[in-house]
């Protein structure tokens, strides 16, 4: 995805509202470089990606367990039942 910021109509709109040009022009950047530090970069996307797929795989075991456990459980418990009963 990219950005459009235009700062050539960013700037003279200021101006017609009575912002002197040299704080029009500061503002245009300022925008722009808040616009910027703000947006992550696609290897950053990608690091991040790479970072929770990471996660998953390491809770995929955990969860199988606990899962099994809640499944497991009540199971044992009907058997045993049936037993005593």
């Amino acid at each position: 995805m990219t950005y459009a910021f235009d700062t050539l109509k960013f700037t003279p709109r200021l101006e017609q509202v009575g912002v002197g040009r040299e704080q029009a022009v500061a503002h245009a950047e300022l925008s722009w470089d808040m616009t910027l530090a703000d947006t992550a970069t696609k290897a950053e996307l990608a690091e991040l990606k790479k970072d929770l797929e990471s996660s998953l795989r390491e809770l995929e075991p955990r969860m199988t367990g606990k899962i099994g456990a809640i499944v497991g459980a009540p199971v044992a418990v009907i058997v045993a039942l049936q037993k005593f009963l």
